[in-house]
């Protein structure tokens, strides 16, 4: 079975921005709480902001704090990293040239802010998604599946007719069990890390390319 569209992570998958998109958590507690924190970035690739949020606040004792303004001026930090531009993943570049190209629809479904992923994307007019994909009151965040059911019915696909491109197990380690189909990008966890991808994907391997490249029908 070929695949008929795609489905995007952002970061760590379409732009190499986990480590600036992490050092906000830094920057946020440092000025809104005067504390110098530090984290391991594994412990909150893919998760969803309040989640972070929560363990970091925990994790160095605070119990004052209003949080929908802790978010606010994250996201303020996140707009402001993403004015300033992201390196893009060549090969990521090259799989949406080669769907542009063959008229393969394709959208990106993150955790991130979508005002954040819109100011990140809009000077490589080389994306242009179907659609933008970000949790809201009605879409939980990952892991739940509720932005990839969204993202079918857009496209009036089903789940074994579409590929998602990851890179944090919190979805990967999961999608089998709701029945999607995952590949691995590995630019920040390794293949043990992200059991249950159907592909894995080296950001240089060519060849990793070729093999996605081959599983999309056209």
């Amino acid at each position: 079975m070929r695949f008929k569209a795609l489905i995007f992570d952002f970061d760590g998958v379409i732009v190499n921005s986990e480590q600036r998109r992490l050092e906000t958590y830094k920057t946020l507690f440092k000025s809104f709480f005067n504390k110098q924190i530090e984290f391991e970035k594994k412990n909150l690739i893919g998760k969803p902001e309040k989640d972070n949020l929560i363990y970091l606040l925990e994790k160095y004792n605070i119990n004052e704090f209003k949080f929908d303004e802790l978010i606010n001026i994250r996201k303020e930090l996140l707009i402001k990293e993403a004015k300033k531009g992201f390196e893009f993943f060549n090969l990521t570049l090259d799989l949406i040239n080669f769907l542009n190209k063959k008229s393969v629809p394709y959208l990106i479904c993150s955790n991130s802010d979508k005002d954040y992923i819109i100011n990140a994307i809009e000077k490589n007019k080389l994306i242009s998604p179907v659609d933008i994909i970000t949790p809201n009151k009605e879409i939980k965040p990952k892991p739940y599946p509720d932005m990839f059911f969204k993202a079918l019915d857009l496209m009036d696909l089903s789940k074994k007719e579409v590929l998602i491109i990851e890179d944090s197990p919190v979805w990967i380690n999961v999608s089998n069990e709701y029945g999607f189909k995952t590949a691995a990008f590995l630019s920040n966890f390794n293949e043990n890390e992200l059991n249950g991808a159907v592909f894995y994907i080296k950001p240089d391997s060519l060849n990793d390319l070729k093999v996605i490249q081959r599983q999309i029908e056209v």
